[in-house]
């Protein structure tokens, strides 16, 4: 883990300046083998007949199929397409599965892996029918990422087809939640159901809007403005993935909840990235629309993106470092 965290930290500090240069491909290239040694050491140990190892299996997989998106674009610069739409899909590729497939499909498996530790029975059909729905449509989903550089039908349709069998997913992933009466016995916390109930609700509003991208209008007002494209990345991260993540460490009590500035910097973190996403949101209007306001658009979206570092320190500070001091300090 040491290791990785070090290719991490090499790319954070030679991606953003160097771009795509020796440093920062031997970082990458670190990284992505480690990453295949992990997935490795996880097939090799896992049990096969959890649910929820099927569902962190196939979002290994995802990650190491995103990996190609990066190394393409070696060959890509090399050979002169730098700007094209091939330079493009590549990154697209690497967000897509990193986004809609890795991620995602982690998340789930996560969520799986407590509902067995806390004794919850999952419906085996069920689950076994959202685990196929989500990894056909991630896989099919791949295609709308290529609708802004050529309209072709049949990619379309087969976009479109992929994003219904998600929503069908999410249909199914209600009936499982609403369907448990022991739910609530386990998530006894307000914050809890407040952190997953905002990820519940992206995840959804996420693949609705995938859906919806299949639309040629929809298509061409996002690809005409990255921001609609940014929109979409920040609400899989923070409202979906970040939210997730810090309703499972306050639920498995690396959290804590119990002083009232570390409560304030979970109201904080929830409301600054609603409003990041509003405002990310309402930036990609001004090009579609050509109106002018979208330098103080930017200062607004700074100023935010300092209200959020905020509530993390304030988390991180009063809900884990002071509140894991005091508990040394009683025993």
């Amino acid at each position: 883990m040491v290791y990785v965290q070090v290719s991490i930290i090499g790319m954070l500090a030679t991606f953003p300046f160097m771009g795509y240069a020796a440093p920062s491909i031997l970082f990458s290239t670190f990284h992505m083998a480690l990453s295949f040694a992990f997935v490795w050491v996880f097939y090799k140990h896992s049990e096969k007949q959890q649910l929820s190892n099927r569902f962190m299996k196939a979002g290994l997989i995802f990650m190491l199929v995103s990996g190609i998106g990066p190394l393409a674009l070696g060959p890509i610069i090399i050979g002169g397409y730098r700007g094209t739409d091939w330079y493009d899909m590549a990154i697209y590729f690497y967000l897509h599965f990193q986004y809609n497939g890795w991620f995602t499909l982690a998340v789930f498996a996560l969520v799986l892996k407590v509902m067995e530790q806390f004794g919850i029975q999952i419906n085996e059909k069920r689950g076994n029918l959202l685990f196929r729905l989500l990894v056909l449509g991630t896989i099919m989903t791949l295609t709308l990422s290529a609708l802004g550089f050529e309209s072709i039908m049949y990619l379309r349709v087969f976009g479109a087809i992929g994003a219904l069998l998600q929503l069908w997913g999410g249909f199914i992933l209600l009936k499982m939640i609403f369907d448990r009466n022991d739910l609530p016995k386990v998530i006894n916390s307000k914050w809890v159901k407040w952190f997953f109930g905002i990820a519940l609700f992206s995840w959804l509003l996420k693949i609705m809007m995938q859906f919806l991208s299949a639309i040629p209008l929809v298509t061409d007002f996002v690809y005409l403005s990255r921001d609609a494209i940014m929109t979409y990345l920040h609400l899989s991260f923070l409202g979906f993935t970040s939210c997730f993540i810090i309703g499972l460490l306050i639920l498995k009590n690396y959290l804590k909840t119990n002083t009232r500035i570390a409560r304030l910097g979970y109201v904080v973190f929830i409301v600054s990235i609603v409003m990041m996403e509003l405002t990310i949101g309402l930036r990609s209007i001004p090009q579609y629309l050509n109106l002018e306001f979208y330098t103080s658009i930017n200062i607004l979206l700074f100023a935010e993106s300092l209200i959020l570092l905020l509530s993390i320190s304030i988390i991180l500070f009063y809900g884990f470092i002071l509140s894991s001091r005091v508990v040394k300090q009683k025993s």
